[in-house]
């Protein structure tokens, strides 16, 4: 079966896509607001709808996790982006992931703009506001995933330490918009993953929603072991990719995964930027400093530790890397308003 040829059978121009390239066409001889009914007259061309499109610009829709899976149970849908349609800057309450399946798009998140081209593909958290350009005759599709069912469906991936994890990690529990941009082309493998979970949303079965879940669990695996090094990611308070030097997604991976021996001149000669450059910028993104980022790892790790380990207090000071037991004491105490035995205590008893 050529599951692409299937696909392509299915992309035929909508109502709403005649609508958008007429937009484009008259939008040319309109040289001014008072010109739009005459033209819309004479073209026969909805006023309502020109001037939809007209005001687009002007608010964010935000569209909701109910509407996108309104006819359907299922944990994943697909939704066609409409081709030619204006820009629209907008967010949304569920994870999505759109695919270009075909030819080009331009991705707008704060001042980045993210060249899409066939085979690549991004992955944004809820909330996330941003816009996509695509004035051709391009192809993409949005894979969405309910925000609700996303951490069970991936558990196995999103508790582990790696760029996608880390990635929700650092959008929900540090507020910080953002996308992963993952250019995987030229991957053929990957490709045909995403290829078949979109013949699963055209074409459903009684067990496609099973197998859209599965597919999509391979694929987000599959880019962590492959593509780890390749993947991109983009804030919305960057003015521009070039300034998107700093990645935060990355650096908190490589703390979350080395409490014990990280530092600011550490770090900072392993992701080659200035200590001072690299402090700020984390600041700046997280609201952390590096220091408090650091000793929440080490914290996290001790619990850790203490609850699943009869290892004795020194040697949990010693692997989560404070500098003394004093120390130790003094910020576990503070935080977690225990002793470390007291909580060791607790945690056997629950």
């Amino acid at each position: 079966m050529d599951i692409r040829a299937a696909i392509d059978a299915s992309i035929v121009f909508t109502e709403d896509e005649l609508y958008n390239l007429k937009y484009m066409e008259l939008k040319k001889l309109v040289k001014s607001s008072e010109d739009i009914p005459d033209v819309c007259a004479r073209f026969s061309y909805p006023l309502e709808r020109f001037m939809y499109y007209e005001n687009m610009q002007h608010y964010t829709p935000y569209y909701t996790e109910e509407e996108a899976f309104e006819k359907t149970s299922d944990n994943i849908v697909v939704i066609r982006h409409a081709r030619y349609m204006p820009s629209c800057m907008h967010s949304h309450s569920f994870v999505e992931i759109p695919y270009v399946y075909r030819g080009t798009c331009i991705n707008i998140l704060g001042g980045n703009r993210i060249q899409m081209y066939e085979g690549d593909f991004c992955i944004m958290g809820p909330d996330v506001k941003h816009s996509i350009e695509i004035d051709s005759d391009s192809v993409l599709m949005n894979i969405i995933v309910r925000k609700s069912n996303f951490k069970k469906l991936f558990y196995s991936i999103l508790c582990s330490d790696n760029i996608i994890s880390n990635y929700f990690n650092d959008t929900v529990e540090y507020n910080n918009s953002g996308i992963i941009f993952c250019p995987a082309g030229d991957d053929m493998q990957i490709r045909s993953f995403l290829d078949t979970l979109i013949y699963e949303a055209i074409y459903p079965n009684e067990l496609s929603s099973s197998v859209k879940d599965c597919l999509l669990h391979i694929i987000l695996a599959y880019i962590i072991k492959n593509h780890s090094l390749d993947i991109k990611v983009y804030r919305s308070d960057n003015t521009s990719t070039k300034e998107n030097d700093i990645n935060i997604v990355n650096i908190l991976g490589y703390i979350k995964l080395n409490p014990k021996n990280a530092s600011l001149k550490s770090i900072s000669k392993l992701f080659n930027y200035s200590p001072s450059y690299m402090s700020r910028k984390i600041k700046e993104t997280t609201g952390l400093t590096l220091t408090e980022i650091i000793s929440k790892y080490r914290l996290n790790n001790a619990c850790l530790l203490l609850r699943n380990t009869m290892l004795p207090i020194d040697d949990i000071v010693n692997l989560t890397g404070y500098p003394t037991r004093e120390l130790f004491y003094r910020h576990f105490k503070k935080e977690m308003k225990c002793t470390p035995a007291q909580y060791r205590k607790k945690s056997l008893s629950t």
